[in-house]
């Protein structure tokens, strides 16, 4: 890996060396059968590693592990995340630099929606996504979208009506200028 210095030549940090999952799958696998006492039918057809063979294979897995856990250079990845809790309780965690204001995020647990609003002095703002609906009093209420659902029941926060959520369809006239 390499960077520019001051003066504008590249500069050597070091070599990066990744750990291959299929090489660590292989060695485990590998280290595991090393573990099982072999039979007397392969010791007497000559089957399988020796010892000295097996202590080979340990050294050299060894050695690959030194050097890729050794290296000063590391492939590291660190989102900027916010977290917020849900009113069910549950921790909701999103990486920021994917979200843009409009953006909708919804709770694992409970399934409350909320827009993305900003992110004004590091604090990100949420909008909860809500049903509005007036009472026969002239109250406004509020629903959260994830409760509204058919037959679910619903009161007034300043009279004593209550109601369930139905569907309903309604047919509106077609304006002048609009065609079908």
């Amino acid at each position: 890996m390499t960077t520019k210095g001051r003066d504008g030549q590249e500069v050597s940090l070091s070599t990066e060396r990744k750990l291959d999952p299929s090489w660590a799958t292989k060695v485990y696998d590998t280290l595991g059968n090393f573990l099982h006492v072999p039979t007397v039918r392969d010791v007497r057809k000559g089957r399988g590693l020796t010892y000295e063979e097996k202590r080979q294979r340990c050294t050299e897995y060894a050695d690959r592990l030194q050097a890729i856990l050794g290296s000063p250079i590391h492939s590291i990845y660190l989102p900027v995340l916010f977290q917020m809790e849900c009113e069910c309780g549950f921790q909701i965690t999103r990486r920021v630099e994917f979200k843009r204001p409009g953006d909708l995020i919804t709770c694992g647990q409970c399934g409350s929606q909320h827009y993305f609003d900003s992110i004004v002095d590091g604090k990100v703002r949420l909008k909860p996504r809500r049903v509005n609906w007036t009472c026969g009093c002239g109250t406004q209420n509020i629903l959260p979208v994830h409760r509204a659902k058919v037959g679910v029941e619903v009161r007034c926060t300043n009279c004593e009506f209550s109601g369930r959520v139905v569907q309903a369809f309604k047919i509106l006239p077609i304006s002048e200028g609009e065609s079908s």
